[in-house]
């Protein structure tokens, strides 16, 4: 058996606690993979902190799922096999008398687990620009075993040993057919996830078909409110349609004044792109004011709701030409919608609205107002709407 700086048993109970703490941050991160991708106004996870450090959006990014797999579910396929071999390996079976040196299997299968881990931070933070830190958790796990199954160790020697070790085990008749089982079972589970899609959500909205897309006119009081038209409490909402809190907040403050009748929220436009907020400098939401405009313009027409869920809805794709598609979709007069966002006097009107709502604090999005309590940030659903039903209370007394 390999030599090694800690000893094998001592490693691989090291290794049982390590992998069944991977176990439970996978499964909690097909929970949020689930929630952002299938659950309509799902509310935020807790590992939602701000607008960099965000679970949510990186679940719910292009990059979560690998051929057809959730990160998350290889995740917890990855330690699972490695709570089996630890757990195995820690006691006289027919594994640990075939398979001998469980160190070396368990050090080679984290180097997989250390490069695929490097791979998905540099993609989290150059592409998706988002951190995930039940990830990064994950990914730490990785390298803590990768480092203890080298202490004492050489990496050639591991993987010689792991190789010659299995080579040997797998010379044997009923290791090899059981070996072309798992391959073949292997093969014919990922064609049916790719081909059946059931870990895909169908981001892909038909906009000629309008029953794609939630309605809430029924909350809907003028313009740009929603909810009670004899409120007892009222929420100022500034949001940005290409920020993914937003999004959240929207589907949020539907629900809030379906639930609570007293409640009125008054939308108000924060762009944090650089064209119309003199405080921005970046080129990462550079659509965000024209979908400002083109919001102001639809509720010119009376539906400034309808196009603000359905930009909220499509955040990957807000050029001009998507959002000309929602509002066909929703039967706006498509040459006055253009006219009005692009009328030079919006623009400044759009400047001013903002330049205003700098001079009273407002600074990233969502920010709200409820009642005279500022709260920036958005918050789990059921918190946010005690905090309003708190709020009632005291304007009550």
């Amino acid at each position: 058996m390999i030599s090694a700086g800690i000893s094998d048993k001592r490693f691989n109970i090291i290794v049982i606690i390590l992998s069944l703490l991977g176990v439970i941050l996978s499964v909690e991160l097909t929970v949020i993979y689930y929630n952002v991708n299938f659950v309509h106004n799902a509310a935020p996870s807790f590992c939602v902190l701000n607008e960099v450090i965000n679970c949510d959006a990186v679940e719910k990014s292009a990059f979560a799922v690998f051929m057809g797999i959730p990160n998350s579910v290889w995740g917890l396929i990855y330690f699972s096999i490695m709570l089996l071999i630890a757990g195995l390996g820690s006691f006289d079976n027919f594994f640990s008398k075939e398979f001998k040196n469980t160190k070396s299997y368990i050090f080679s299968l984290a180097t997989v687990g250390v490069v695929v881990s490097i791979v998905l931070g540099l993609v989290s933070s150059l592409y998706i620009h988002k951190i995930c830190l039940l990830c990064y958790a994950t990914y730490v796990i990785n390298f803590v075993i990768f480092v203890l199954g080298w202490l004492g160790n050489g990496f050639v020697s591991h993987y010689k040993v792991a190789l010659a070790d299995f080579g040997h085990a797998m010379s044997k008749e009923n290791y090899i057919l059981a070996g072309v089982f798992v391959v073949l079972v292997t093969i014919a589970g990922l064609y049916y996830v790719n081909e059946s899609r059931i870990f895909l959500p169908d981001k892909k909205i038909d906009l000629n078909n309008i029953s794609d897309f939630p309605r809430y006119t029924k909350n809907v009081i003028s313009g740009n409110v929603l909810g009670s038209k004899k409120p007892k409490l009222i929420i100022r909402e500034y949001t940005d349609f290409q920020c993914p809190f937003c999004s959240l907040s929207n589907s949020m403050m539907h629900n809030l004044v379906s639930e609570v009748p007293d409640v009125q929220v008054i939308h108000h436009d924060f762009p944090l792109g650089g064209p119309c907020n003199p405080k921005v400098n970046n080129t990462a939401h550079k659509y965000s004011c024209m979908a400002a405009l083109y919001s102001r313009a639809a509720e010119k027409q009376g539906n400034m709701w309808g196009l603000n869920d359905m930009m909220f809805q499509n955040q990957e794709d807000l050029s001009e030409q998507k959002i000309l598609l929602m509002a066909e979709s929703l039967n706006l007069d498509i040459a006055k919608l253009k006219k009005d966002a692009h009328d030079p006097a919006a623009m400044i009107k759009l400047k001013n609205d903002i330049k205003n709502e700098i001079t009273k604090g407002i600074q990233a999005t969502p920010t709200y107002y409820v009642g005279n309590k500022k709260q920036v940030g958005v918050m789990p659903y059921s918190k946010f709407k005690q905090f309003v039903l708190d709020e009632l209370k005291n304007q009550n007394k």
